[in-house]
């Protein structure tokens, strides 16, 4: 039979191992999900200067399709016939 400081030490060692696994398994999990975060904030910010814009901005309709063609080649959208 072994000798049991053998076995202590092999468990020690055995558990200081695992337990450096698991703790660089979280972090990375933290990591990410920290990321996703910031992620979906910056996103969230843009949708709102988005809705922002179209309020400030609201689309005109003329009903003329003249004057927009005009106004449209006007800003180099429409190329020239």
């Amino acid at each position: 039979m072994a000798n049991p400081q053998v076995l202590r030490y092999s468990a020690l060692g055995a558990g200081i191992l695992y337990g450096l696994y698991h703790q660089r398994k979280l972090s990375s999990q933290a990591k990410a999900a920290s990321e996703q975060a910031k992620y979906q904030h910056k996103e969230a910010l843009i949708e709102q200067a988005k809705a922002e814009w179209a309020r400030k901005h609201p689309v005109k309709d003329t009903g003329d399709c003249r004057l927009l063609s005009s106004r449209l080649i006007g800003r180099g959208i429409v190329a020239d016939r």
